[in-house]
């Protein structure tokens, strides 16, 4: 019976996301989740009891399961021959932004998008506590090459990391048609690692090995 619990309550989860990434949350109903989610009214308000809070657990699950960041990392840094070079961080960068492309996390892309402008506070927070914890790898990143970056700094190159990645993921179809080599992954990914790296001051053949 639990477990029956958590799937039903994971396809609300699911198919809420989906929605309200695509219509916004104030064009979504607790009806049509519930007739899509092929699940009763009744349902729905067993598991999350209001719309607002639907739409808050929805955003948390998003987050939660999107890019997983900590993993790119951890398979550059320990199997790469690089280890904490500059090369090993445009790869990573490389891997971040062909994975945001994908079509299975359009709906966190778009989550992001939506929420990054929102004027709810429990939202913003979500997502605030989400970039700060995705920022940690790039500190740790740097730390481990032995720079120490001025936190002010780094926050400032995470905002045009996500601006960039959000761009490039959330419009597709504009950013291939801006990059001549038909791969806007890869020419965004390159862009952002060169103002990473020339921000900190590292150069290629020194500083961060």
């Amino acid at each position: 019976m639990a477990r029956k619990k958590k799937d039903t309550k994971l396809k609300i989860l699911e198919l809420s996301a989906a929605l309200f990434a695509d219509k916004g949350k104030d064009a979504v109903g607790i009806r049509e989740i519930a007739e899509k989610s092929g699940v009763s009214l009744n349902t729905v308000m067993y598991h999350f009891s209001s719309k607002e809070n639907l739409h808050h657990e929805t955003i948390k699950h998003l987050l939660a399961n999107g890019i997983n960041f900590g993993e790119i990392f951890k398979k550059h840094c320990e199997n790469g021959s690089g280890g904490h070079s500059c090369e090993t961080f445009r790869n990573i960068l490389s891997e971040i932004f062909a994975e945001a492309m994908k079509s299975k996390y359009a709906t966190y892309i778009n989550m992001i998008a939506k929420v990054m402008f929102s004027r709810d506070k429990v939202q913003l927070i979500y997502l605030f506590e989400s970039f700060k914890d995705i920022e940690l790898h790039f500190t740790d990143f740097f730390e481990k090459s032995g720079l120490e970056a001025d936190a002010r700094e780094i926050s400032f190159l995470m905002s045009i990391f996500w601006t960039q990645l959000l761009y490039c993921a959330g419009a597709k179809k504009l950013t291939e048609l801006e990059c001549e080599d038909g791969n806007p992954a890869s020419f965004a990914a390159e862009g952002v690692s060169d103002i990473f790296l020339a921000r900190l001051d590292i150069q290629e053949a020194s500083g961060v090995r």
